[in-house]
């Protein structure tokens, strides 16, 4: 028997599948027999061309060819599979149109990057891209290690507009210093900056005011007493991370 292995010794990603791909002459078609070892990670270890996928690791496979008419014949194949790199790309981020943005792409091993995105990013290959969102996109890199193994992640950027639909503010909060909705706080995605943020009684007096997004009302008036149990009217302005206005008002009712 002559067989000869069409492929050389090789370096392989992880979860890669390589066909090992067998040629034999000079043997008898009907008795030749294959033997492969060792069977481990083959599909089959006594056909011609089984297919093999082991982990990341340094393996050595044998084959002997046997036919009755022949005298056998044995093919040496060395592998090397390597690692996948490991890579995460970040948070998913909501924001407002041509809201400009980081992206954080992190690996453990020593990888080069390569983003694939919708929108213009300020460089595809570094770690850190600016990215000015205008529409909703999933967002994709790749690392890849120093053996030109890759590894993919993704990260989503969800565009909506800042409109007074996007700003939250409850219509009830209860001020009795359970830990639970105790301070009537402005969310809003997208939104940058407050301007200012008022509450008024029925009888159209200030009862508190902040332009800190971090503030809220505790429901005590202006002289620290508490506020009584009423509906309140509240004025919102603010900007947005686009840089438009924004404004909103409505009712709240404080609940003790």
């Amino acid at each position: 028997v002559e067989a000869e292995l069409n492929i050389t010794d090789t370096l392989l990603c992880e979860a890669g599948v390589l066909p090992l791909d067998l040629s034999v002459s000079q043997a008898s078609y009907n008795d030749t027999s294959y033997f492969w070892s060792p069977a481990t990670y083959l599909n089959a270890p006594n056909i011609q061309d089984p297919v093999v996928a082991p982990p990341p690791g340094d393996y050595t496979y044998t084959v002997i060819i046997r036919s009755s008419t022949c005298i056998p014949d044995t093919e040496v194949l060395h592998l090397t599979i390597a690692p996948n790199p490991v890579v995460q790309a970040g948070d998913d981020q909501t924001v407002t149109p041509g809201t400009r943005i980081q992206l954080y792409a992190s690996s453990p091993d020593d990888v080069s990057y390569l983003w694939t995105p919708v929108d213009s990013m300020n460089c595809v290959d570094c770690r850190r891209p600016y990215l000015t969102a205008t529409q909703n996109q999933t967002v994709y890199v790749t690392a890849t290690n120093q053996y030109g193994c890759p590894g993919v992640d993704s990260v989503k950027i969800r565009v909506i507009d800042c409109d007074p639909e996007s700003i939250y503010i409850p219509n009830t909060f209860t001020p009795n210093g359970d830990g639970l909705n105790d301070v009537l706080l402005v969310r809003g995605i997208g939104l940058r900056k407050l301007d200012f943020f008022r509450v008024y009684d029925r009888w159209g007096k200030l009862v508190f005011e902040t332009a800190n997004l971090n503030d809220g009302w505790d429901g005590n008036g202006p002289y620290g007493k508490s506020a009584d149990v009423a509906t309140y009217v509240y004025v919102v302005s603010g900007t947005c991370s686009n840089g438009s206005s924004i404004q909103k008002s409505g009712n709240v009712t404080l609940v003790r």
